[in-house]
């Protein structure tokens, strides 16, 4: 199973993650926090308002790395992934 948040900037998805994380921590879950802070960190792109076509690529690009890179935990041992934002934000 795959959940995600979404909704617009500040409007609390890391946190409401962090939070789950700290209560939830012995459940098979994998929390995968701040996709796109990552990305203006590792690649120093603008985010949010600033951020235009390639910041959404590479924010895209990530989800979909998240994806494949925890897979094997999802099909082996049952293990879940919750995000803190969806790739449903990037398209939209």
């Amino acid at each position: 199973m795959i959940c995600s948040f979404t909704g617009a900037q500040s409007t609390g998805k890391t946190t409401l993650l962090k939070k789950l994380h700290a209560e939830n921590g012995d459940y098979p879950f994998t929390f995968v926090p701040e996709v796109t802070r990552l990305v203006a960190r590792e690649y120093n792109m603008p985010i949010n308002e600033g951020g235009g076509d390639l910041t959404q690529l590479l924010i895209m690009t990530e989800h979909v790395r998240n994806i494949y890179r925890n897979r094997a935990d999802h099909l082996i041992r049952g293990v879940h992934q919750i995000f803190d934002r969806c790739a449903l934000d990037g398209i939209v």
